[in-house]
């Protein structure tokens, strides 16, 4: 399945979450396939990041477009783990294992 990968770098917090958020929406209203969201640059994820993730995960789920996070890094991981939205939201280390993830058992 192909995917549309929208890459971030740097921090997601107050300042930066909106567009973020805006950006992706845009994405999705063009249904593509799939979404993944590239944070393994990331070196910041404020409360505002891991909000505008769940309203994108909502937004996704709403036009039936299957959408997942990537990164491996601790800056993003640990706000996802302590808030328990990695238990909402898809998130895999690599794009390797989200295009895995998307493609589905064979």
């Amino acid at each position: 399945m192909d995917a549309v990968i929208a890459t971030v770098d740097g921090e997601i917090d107050m300042a930066t979450a909106p567009r973020f958020v805006r950006h992706i929406e845009e994405l999705l209203t063009g249904r593509p396939p799939a979404v993944i969201a590239d944070l393994t640059r990331v070196s910041f994820l404020g409360s505002a990041g891991v909000i505008g993730l769940l309203t994108l995960a909502s937004a996704a789920q709403g036009v039936n477009v299957p959408f997942c996070l990537v990164s491996d890094q601790r800056a993003v991981l640990r706000p996802l783990q302590v808030t328990a939205v990695d238990r909402a939201i898809v998130v895999h280390r690599t794009l390797a294992d989200a295009r895995t993830w998307l493609a589905g058992p064979d």
